[in-house]
């Protein structure tokens, strides 16, 4: 494990950029992560592909697979997501909630992805590292 400590350092010795640290949803990574990198300077950020594959699965139980609809949803939703908007697409999962005319299995689809994006809301400023162009910083090597 510290050879991931040192990696880190030998790529930014003077500690001038946070390390970038993309990861799928387990909150026990996450806690893994910051272990691993006590003392470094780092940022977590949510897989947007992981991400995404929340929304398809709400589009594709809510609209059907390969629909025109639940692709237009899709997009939409990950451009709010992109946007620093993640709220905007819970409200809209909660909206669909209180609809009441999701089926069983539509509605365990909705809750799963409202639950994940509860969960990690606080990581997904995707707005931000944007800005900061933080998904630039990944080196390899």
């Amino acid at each position: 494990m510290t050879e991931i400590v040192n990696c880190a350092r030998q790529r930014d010795p003077e500690n001038k950029n946070p390390l970038v640290v993309v990861m799928d949803g387990a909150l026990s990574l996450r806690t893994l992560i910051a272990e691993i990198l006590n003392g470094v300077e780092h940022t977590g950020i949510p897989d947007i592909i992981h991400v995404t594959e929340y929304l398809w699965k709400v589009a594709n139980a809510v609209f059907g697979e390969r629909t025109p609809e639940g692709r237009k949803w899709v997009y939409d939703n990950l451009l709010l997501i992109l946007k620093g908007r993640v709220q905007w697409v819970i409200g809209g999962l909660e909206h669909m909630m209180g609809e009441g005319t999701l089926s069983a299995a539509r509605t365990e689809s909705v809750k799963t992805a409202i639950r994940y994006f509860k969960n990690h809301q606080e990581w997904m400023h995707y707005d931000d590292y944007l800005k900061k162009r933080l998904s630039h910083r990944v080196r390899r090597g």
